[in-house]
């Protein structure tokens, strides 16, 4: 009975995981998020005229304010998606294995049917990841960032 009871738990046990996981993910995001447009509403309210706020703006701390409050958050990059992608399928295709290696070792059926799950998401992952990178690349979206990046100006064009 016990056995029974710890086995069917094992499930309810990962979507917890999983579900926390993706929970303190999804906080620490909105936090940099808050933290990010804080700082901006600080530096704003600091500034008593417009006179002000414009010779602040066009120093050049005032354009990376600007450059930072304009740029979208990192996870628009493609190229950041796609490997943060791979490394996920790769990390649960090892996961995967090494848990096929343990039902090798204890012929336990349970770990068997979680190590095929596991292993199955993980080459899910690694899939989504390469046809992420041939359409990103197919419409343009990696020669665009790259092209921009290498003829973005150094500084300040008067």
């Amino acid at each position: 009975m016990d056995e029974q009871f710890f086995e069917g738990l094992i499930p309810f046990a990962l979507f917890a995981m999983i579900g926390t996981i993706v929970w303190i993910v999804s906080r620490e995001n909105s936090r940099k998020e808050e933290l990010r447009a804080e700082t901006a509403r600080r530096l704003i309210d600091k500034l008593d005229t417009g006179q002000e706020a414009m010779a602040y703006l066009e120093s050049e701390s005032g354009r990376k304010l600007l450059d930072t409050l304009s740029t979208p958050p990192p996870r628009a990059d493609p190229r950041r998606r796609i490997i943060a992608t791979t490394s996920v399928g790769a990390v649960l295709c090892c996961l995967g294995v090494g848990l096929l290696v343990l039902h090798g070792l204890y012929r336990d059926e349970g770990a068997l049917g979680f190590a095929v799950m596991v292993l199955a998401l993980g080459a899910g992952f690694l899939a989504a990841s390469g046809v992420s990178y041939r359409l990103s690349r197919s419409w343009g979206l990696l020669d665009a960032d790259a092209a921009s990046a290498r003829s973005a100006p150094a500084g300040p064009a008067d």
